[in-house]
């Protein structure tokens, strides 16, 4: 089963599309609460966020969210998606 089973397609849509297009409204609501980005889920319970510095140049790092260590770094959107990743609610 591949990890992105896991979300409903309106997710991944909504992940995509927020990544692809820079959505500020996700990178900065991240800002608001004191994180450092567009805050991600996965489907294994993991939490992280990307930067906008990073997504802007399509170079996806995934930082924890508590500890700010990489977790991965993907090369495209749909690594992220396929690996269980998704904007977090």
């Amino acid at each position: 089963m591949n990890n992105n089973d896991n979300w409903n397609n309106e997710e991944r849509v909504k992940t995509r599309n927020a990544l692809s297009s820079l959505d500020f409204d996700f990178f900065r609501s991240g800002f608001s609460q004191n994180k450092k980005g567009c805050t991600m889920t996965n489907c294994n319970g993991k939490c992280g966020y990307i930067q906008l510095k990073d997504a802007i140049i399509k170079n996806y790092k995934i930082y924890d969210q508590k500890t700010d260590l990489l977790i991965k770094y993907y090369s495209s959107i749909t690594e992220i998606i396929e690996d269980g990743w998704r904007i977090a609610k």
